[in-house]
């Protein structure tokens, strides 16, 4: 003890003189008080006088900043001692704690960060995890303020030591979670600073979160809610949200058990507001209550979780209804926090689920005292959001229900029809989704409407994209009459904004963007799009134009027209004079393939169209760029942020590889001619029917020859072509010397290899279709060569093979003869013996069946001679009995009378004997048809009647 105490006295001492060092000039006074305090506490002889003193320190460390750096760097290890070894004395501790905590807390904003208390103490805690053990075994003593104050110090701790060491040190405590888990079991204070803590402890580490799940944290968690008055409660109820965050966050294992143990059927309830409550303003606490349930809620729900997981937890939730009380948030919340955040979950809750996305189409809801789809007031928001949060959450919401939900972007795009002239007054709520989208385009393009029509494109984008039934059904839409206007369509008046978009010059890149956007999703993969979209012949001048940046010298304008032009070529099955071959020596003649090519390369280069690849999520909103189609001001806004709201994954992504795409097939059809009558060599010396003959095989060939000549021809002339292009751009580029600009030399050399390269690409191709069209003339005769000496050869080979099967076909001939055979004398052998086996059943059956008849007749033959011997003895007797009594009244009349009677009852006991006869007939079979063996019954009973008698 002394060795240990005389270590803290030079630790002490050391810390004291460092502090001299820093505050010489002002704090003497702090330390001589500082440095008496702590030589009583720990030398000090009397209970009282050590009590004294640790309360002395707590106020002084309380009241004096310069106290906390000296009890910071020198008093630590007594106090640890006080707190080790004077768990009786409760006083003592208890005032040890609250110096901890004070000096903790406080952070002098004067002193050095290497020398500030605070960090001192977390650094002593963390090198030793026995310390943490120490503030976790005052949780077991029975005085509150020790536990309560033990609580304090250690989440003050938490935000002061380094990240997840405190964490580390409580998961090395075998024990430690499980008694910060029964501190919620306490009372309100202490069970409040255990919400704080844990929250604290819970965040961004997944091994304490399971702990926590594992000791019953959820069920706790509810109880407090529950207790609390749910949402509606006060900031308890919000800590414990907030701690349930923390255990579902990015951990599967306890979402899956939060979804098991029926934790989540509960959390719709929490979204329900009072009838009163929907109007109404919401309170601060309500509003934080509700911002923190729907964020669990969207945790649950997130697009990173498994497929599996997510799409059980979103069917849950729906089946519990949530619908009925998260649209009043998202729609018609007075708080602009929690409308945003219900309509974002709302799109997570519906994503990527084809039931939910059906059940969201089919839901509606009271709006301005009407029945409307709760679609259609989501578009409505769209278009009249004046909130940037609000407009893009609802975007959010149509994204994920238009995502990989063909049948639903069918069911807008339905929607969308021209509204008459004499409902053009009709307020936007009484519109349809698609007939308010629809106004936006027939209206004319005005700078102050360019919001609304650029936000109109954006939801055109998710209702077509992916979906061709959607691209084709919007192509029959007709916005005006047919008669007086010329853009009647809804493509052509996409044509037609994008046409008053270059007019205006700069204050109309943001539209001219978002309508090159739009015809990209349009155009794509659908053929018919296209050849509606270049059958307006102002179409394709105005593409090229905007190409070229004469409309507008801004890159995202110029990469979108080049892409769209590259949509024209590729995706292009016109017939024609527009045909792809047409599109691409437009852009030949009137672009140049090095300027479409650094087009596309600029705009794939740019940072936003990066930061979309980086980005990952294959969604529509990138955050606050999108922001700008809800603030827009085009005095106010750089071109390039009015083109970043256009930037999405899918979009950075399908860019990237169909650059790549339409360069291989701008080569391929340069190097393939418009009109081609043979494709290969193969056919024409290959004989055919029986028409075939050498001359019209030699006539084949001939054509085939002809066509290839025209193919040469063509590619002849489209390498000229490439040849005056580059040099029309070498002489445009003629300079002197001293007038050359820098970086003229490096931008004319690129370009003058890119045409070279592409001119002797089509060179090549067209020297290799010649000497193929020459290898194959002379490679003909070879192949039928070895064509007939292989056939040779397999006529032999196919010779021997039919005799070997001839021969084994013989031998199995024979074999199946002799299995016949003996088949057949088995078959017999079995006859016979069933023959015999019958044969032998029936002598057995009728000889046991004349051994009971037999048997059967001697009893019924002894049987009726006892009964009539029986029979005559009763007779007899009656008889004399009788002829006694007629005696005494006469003997002659009754004899003659004793006759008679007897005559008489011997008839009726021979009649009785006859039944009883037919009755033991029937009754012996009767026992035979039931299985009983008569003649052993009958022994039997002889038997029983000898015994008896």
């Amino acid at each position: 003890m002394e060795l240990y105490l005389n270590k803290i006295g030079g630790v002490a001492k050391g810390g004291l003189a460092r502090a001299g060092e820093l505050f010489a000039g002002g704090c003497e006074h702090a330390d001589a008080v500082v440095e008496e305090l702590l030589e009583r506490i720990s030398h000090g002889v009397l209970a009282n006088d050590r009590r004294s003193a640790v309360n002395a320190l707590r106020t002084e460390v309380t009241e004096s900043r310069k106290a906390e750096v000296v009890l910071g760097h020198v008093g630590l290890p007594i106090l640890f001692t006080v707190l080790r070894e004077e768990r009786e004395d409760l006083e003592m501790v208890r005032g040890a704690v609250e110096a901890l905590f004070n000096a903790v807390i406080a952070v002098p904003t004067h002193i050095v960060e290497c020398n500030n208390p605070c960090h001192v103490i977390s650094e002593l805690f963390m090198c030793e995890k026995e310390k943490v053990a120490l503030l976790l075994s005052l949780l077991d003593e029975e005085d509150f303020y020790v536990r309560y104050h033990a609580m304090q110090l250690m989440t003050a701790l938490i935000g002061k030591a380094p990240s997840g060491c405190f964490q580390n040190a409580i998961l090395a405590n075998p024990t430690g979670v499980s008694r910060l888990m029964d501190m919620m079991a306490e009372r309100e204070v202490i069970r409040n600073e255990a919400l704080l803590l844990l929250s604290k402890l819970t965040k961004s580490n997944e091994d304490l979160q399971k702990i926590v799940v594992f000791e019953g944290g959820f069920d706790k968690l509810f109880a407090i809610i529950k207790d609390e008055g749910g949402s509606e409660g006060g900031i308890v109820v919000q800590d414990s949200l907030e701690l349930m965050c923390n255990l579902l966050h990015d951990n599967l294992s306890n979402q899956v058990f939060f979804r098991e143990s029926s934790f989540l059927q509960v959390m719709p309830s929490f979204l329900q507001l009072r009838a009163s409550s929907v109007d109404a303003a919401l309170s601060v606490q309500k509003t934080a209550n509700l911002l923190h349930v729907l964020e669990c809620l969207k945790l649950v729900c997130a697009t990173t979780l498994p497929t599996k997981e997510r799409m059980c937890n979103q069917t849950v939730l729906m089946q519990k209804g949530i619908l009925d009380s998260l649209l009043p948030l998202a729609l018609h919340s007075s708080c602009p926090k929690v409308r945003a955040n219900a309509l974002w979950f709302l799109g997570d809750l519906v994503a990527y689920h084809l039931e939910n996305q059906n059940l969201l189409g089919n839901a509606t809801m009271e709006f301005n005292d009407c029945q409307v789809l709760t679609l259609s007031v989501i578009m409505n928001l769209v278009l009249v959001a004046s909130s940037s949060a609000h407009g893009m959450a609802a975007v959010h919401v149509l994204d994920c229900f238009c995502h990989q939900n063909l049948d639903g972007q069918l069911l807008l795009a339905s929607t969308l029809m021209p509204i008459s002239a004499h409902n053009e007054t009709v307020q936007a709520s009484w519109q349809t989704f698609g007939s308010q989208l629809v106004s936006v385009f027939q209206g004319h393009a005005k700078k102050e409407t360019m919001g609304s029509a650029c936000r109109a494109a954006l939801v055109l984008q998710l209702v077509l994209a992916n979906n061709v039934r959607s691209k084709e059904r919007m192509l029959q839409i007709e916005l005006e009459d047919t008669v007086t206007s010329r853009d009647a369509f809804l493509l052509h008046k996409c044509g037609h904004f994008l046409q008053l978009a270059a007019s205006m010059k700069d204050t109309g890149n943001m539209l001219q963007a978002a309508m090159l956007r739009l015809l990209l999703t349009w155009l794509c993969d659908c053929p018919a799009a296209v050849s509606n979209f270049l059958g307006r012949v102002t179409h394709l001048p105005l593409i090229v134009e905007l190409v070229n940046g004469r409309g507008s010298n801004d890159v995202h304008v110029m990469g979108f027209a080049s892409l769209l032009l590259g949509v024209c070529i590729v995706h292009n099955q016109t017939v024609g004079v527009l045909d792809s071959v047409s599109v691409m020596d437009v852009v030949l003649e009137r672009v140049g393939l090095s300027d479409f090519f650094s087009n596309v390369e600029n705009l794939m280069s740019s940072q936003y169209m990066q930061a979309a690849l980086a980005n990952s999520r294959p969604r529509i909103i990138q955050g606050d760029h999108t922001e700008a189609l809800w603030t827009f001001s085009s005095e106010s806004m750089a071109p390039e942020i009015q083109a970043a709201s256009e930037y999405d994954f899918t979009f950075a992504q399908w860019a990237s590889g169909f650059g790549k795409q339409l360069q291989q097939h701008m080569v391929i059809v340069y190097s393939r001619p418009k009109q081609v009558l043979f494709t290969s060599t193969k056919g024409v010396w290959e004989v055919g029917e029986d028409t075939d003959t050498p001359a019209s095989r030699l006539e084949r060939a001939r054509a085939l020859i002809t066509a290839q000549d025209m193919e040469m021809a063509e590619i002849r002339a489209r390498s000229a072509s490439l040849a005056g292009q580059l040099l029309e751009l070498t002489k445009g580029h003629a300079f002197a010397d001293s007038e050359k600009p820098e970086n003229l030399g490096s931008e004319l050399a690129s370009k003058e290899a890119c045409m070279e390269a592409t001119v002797a690409v089509l060179e090549n191709q067209s020297k290799s279709k010649l000497i193929n069209f020459q290898q194959d003339s002379a490679a003909v005769s070879m192949e039928m060569t070895k064509a007939i000496e292989m056939a040779q050869v397999e006529a032999i080979q196919a010779n021997a093979i039919a005799q070997r099967h001839e021969s084994s076909l013989q031998s199995l001939s024979e074999a199946y003869n002799t299995l016949e055979l003996e088949v057949y004398k088995h078959e017999e052998k079995e006859r016979k013996l069933e023959a015999r086996l019958v044969a032998a059943e029936e002598r057995v059956e009728t000889f046991e069946i004349a051994q009971h008849v037999t048997r059967f007749d001697a009893l019924s033959a002894e049987a009726l001679a006892t009964a009539r011997e029986e029979a005559y003895n009763l007779a007899f007797d009656s008889i004399n009995m009788k002829m006694e009594s007629s005696r005494k009244d006469g003997f002659e009349a009754g004899r003659m009378e004793a006759l008679a009677e007897g005559e008489s009852e011997m008839n009726d006991l021979l009649v009785c004997l006859g039944q009883e006869e037919s009755k033991t007939e029937r009754l012996r079979a009767k026992l035979e048809e039931m299985g009983v063996d008569v003649d052993s019954f009958l022994e039997c009973e002889c038997d029983d009647e000898v015994l008896e008698r």
